[in-house]
């Protein structure tokens, strides 16, 4: 998103710069700039034109690009990959804006024990729009709630899978190195060491600082068993 956003903005707006906002489950890249050529919000994924060439070309040289034109898909296909919600573009003005969500969440905010919560009732409004009459609804067996809580159970399970490689790789590594690996909150990161080590699936031997940590089982499905 930010090479996009350096390589296609328009560099002809002044007083205004590529904008960076992170949050605690998302980040948002605001570039200067309508889309160029041909492309629109639902064309993105298909249809390529490069507003500052040399620049895109300059960048490829350092490796920053790695095939023309691809970089927007390939974002779609690996947010989808990991079970996080597609890219979320928006052309405001004379801004274009993307959003990235993750589904993973700190335990404080949206997931609780793997399980991302949506309310049991959905209010839907009769034709007219005007909210009289409106009626609710369970989510089916396999509506929204079953799908996302699947999405959240697979992240997880990555997650778990991605630390215990990592620790059996680097058995000195830190947990701020983890967080920087893994692209979460370090609170996220003790959370998931906390519950790996009550499953007796890895141990911190010796002291915080000095000490490693050590991979008991290498598969959470061994434990179950």
């Amino acid at each position: 998103m930010i090479v996009n956003a350096v390589a296609h903005r328009d560099y002809s707006i002044l007083g205004t710069d590529i904008m960076v906002k992170i949050f605690d489950n998302h980040y948002v890249v605001e570039s200067p700039g309508i889309l160029p050529g041909m492309v629109r919000i639902d064309n993105i994924r298909q249809m390529h034109f490069s507003r500052n060439p040399k620049i895109v070309e300059f960048m490829r040289e350092y490796k920053l690009v790695k095939e023309f034109g691809e970089g927007v898909d390939r974002m779609f296909r690996e947010m989808a990959e990991v079970g996080n919600p597609a890219p979320e573009y928006k052309q405001v003005e004379f801004m274009v804006k993307v959003k990235l969500t993750s589904v993973l969440r700190d335990e404080d905010e949206t997931v609780e024990k793997g399980t991302l919560k949506i309310p049991e009732k959905s209010t839907l409004e009769t034709e007219d729009g005007q909210g009289k009459g409106q009626k609710t609804r369970k989510w089916p067996e396999s509506g929204p709630e079953k799908t996302v809580e699947k999405t959240v159970e697979k992240t997880v399970e990555k997650t778990v899978e991605k630390i215990t490689r990592i620790i059996k790789e680097n058995p000195t590594i830190t947990i701020k190195e983890l967080s920087l690996l893994l692209s979460l909150t370090r609170r996220g990161v003790e959370e998931q060491i906390k519950s790996l080590k009550a499953k007796g699936i890895i141990r911190r031997v010796g002291p915080d600082k000095g000490g490693h940590w050590e991979v008991i089982v290498q598969d959470e499905k061994e434990v179950k068993q």
